[in-house]
């Protein structure tokens, strides 16, 4: 019997000493919009993002997303436990991502993590918004945000490019208003 005890010990003892070794995956977060690999554990994150179609978008937020005119390359995707669109497309040179999804107030969905270098609040076709560049050496970034009130929905168009000097990202916006 002593036996028995002193093997059931060892043995939970091991079980315990195991499971201190099992290893664990991140949880992917929703401004991942890549697939990334850890040199360390050779794993990788899921992208969170799926495709979609123009016409998910506009079932799940009652408005549909105005694309501008000679836009090229369009990839509909959402992040559906947030119910967060995004559109991809290109237009004159530039690639743009557009985000819409529902909320209460003007919100940053944009995904953006810089430092702005100019950033005003501003008024975007009667809707409160906010409009922003960040530049570096490397990369100039512009974003404007703006929120309807009427749909309730927070809308984000942002570009990136090496040189942005004279580019309006409003005029872009404007083209994707009803």
């Amino acid at each position: 019997m002593k036996m028995n005890k002193i093997a059931l010990v060892s043995l939970l003892a091991c079980a315990v000493a195991f499971a201190g070794c099992t290893k664990t995956e991140p949880a992917a977060t929703p401004v991942n919009t890549t697939s990334e690999v850890s040199s360390e554990a050779n794993t990788q994150i899921a992208n969170p993002w799926t495709d979609s179609t123009a016409d998910d978008l506009k079932k799940d937020l009652g408005e549909a997303a105005i694309i501008p005119d000679g836009a090229e390359n369009v990839v509909y995707r959402v992040l559906t436990e947030d119910k967060l669109y995004e559109v991809q497309f290109d237009k004159d040179g530039l690639s743009y991502n557009y985000r819409m999804q529902k909320a209460s107030e003007l919100t940053d969905i944009s995904g953006l993590n810089y430092t702005w270098t100019f950033e005003e609040d501003a008024d975007f076709n009667g809707n409160k918004a906010k409009n922003r560049r960040s530049i570096t050496d490397e990369l100039w970034v512009d974003n404007l945000m703006w929120y309807d009130a009427s749909s309730g929905i927070t809308h984000s168009l942002s570009t990136t490019s090496a040189d942005l000097e004279g580019f309006d990202i409003v005029a872009i916006a404007e083209e994707m208003i009803k």
